[in-house]
């Protein structure tokens, strides 16, 4: 019997649905994945961002986790929020104890006004423990400069921040860089010992963008449990995040959490079609 593609979000809960392990469900969902899930943290909401956050306990952490893993068996395991130490020190122990066949890493350290919410030991245990066990990085470039303390000013400091990366990390980086160029959207993933790829679309002309992120590296989670190539899960993730987000009412701020549905007319893989 044909197993189900099951993608497994590790993530902080967000009261607003517009990102954390909500958008997760929907973004998989849509897309003919199976989400199961493991919340680390609560995220408590305002209008202007982030009121708290509330780690859940390691210990049920750990619970959430071995239940999923020992019974669901997710072919894709996707992380997010990681609240404190003792969650990022659990969460690289399961790893290390379940050896999932993918995980994608999508860090949130800073609030979407760039204030920094990951104390220096929460860092040290994501470089120095998780990242071992983790597939793909996908970083957008003000947590890509908590990680490396470089700046960047050109796209060749992204290229370059994505190979050290990679490099010291011995894994696939890719930095979300957005708008960064006058152009349009820009990506590039680089791969240690292997090939690189850069990735540019059309500029994103508005600012309701707060959730593209978990959407982006959700999708391409979902597209790996689906077979996908990576530079072609990556490929087929940028297309749904620009549909999603060309296709949100202009007025209103938290819309983008209500578009993942839209986009299955465009690139939904269904299962049961393959």
């Amino acid at each position: 019997m044909k197993k189900f593609p099951t993608v497994l979000s590790i993530a902080g809960s967000n009261n607003t649905g517009e990102a954390g392990i909500q958008s997760d469900i929907k973004t998989i969902s849509t897309q003919g994945v199976y989400a199961t899930t493991v919340i680390t943290a609560i995220a408590l909401m305002k209008k202007e961002g982030i009121k708290s956050i509330h780690s859940i306990p390691a210990n049920i952490i750990r619970e959430q986790i071995e239940f999923v893993m020992e019974n669901m068996r997710p072919d894709v395991v996707k992380i997010g929020m990681i609240g404190d130490a003792e969650s990022a020190t659990v969460v690289a122990d399961c790893l290390r104890k379940y050896h999932p066949k993918y995980v994608v890493y999508d860090p949130v350290l800073l609030t979407a006004d760039d204030v920094n919410i990951t104390d220096e030991e929460t860092l040290r245990i994501i470089k120095d423990e998780l990242l071992h066990f983790t597939n793909l990085m996908t970083i957008n470039l003000p947590e890509a400069e908590v990680f490396t303390g470089i700046r960047h000013l050109t796209q060749d400091d992204i290229k370059e921040t994505a190979r050290i990366l990679a490099e010291h990390h011995r894994i696939p980086i890719l930095i979300k860089a957005a708008n960064f160029l006058d152009s349009g959207t820009y990506d590039v993933l680089y791969i240690p010992d292997g090939d690189n790829w850069e990735f540019f679309g059309n500029k994103i002309n508005t600012t309701n963008i707060h959730g593209a992120s978990t959407i982006f590296s959700a999708s391409i989670a979902t597209h790996l449990a689906l077979g996908e190539k990576l530079h072609v899960a990556i490929k087929t993730a940028r297309e749904f995040i620009e549909y999603v987000i060309n296709n949100q009412p202009v007025d209103d701020p938290m819309a983008l959490s209500m578009l993942p549905e839209l986009a299955n007319s465009v690139l939904m893989r269904t299962y049961l079609n393959k």
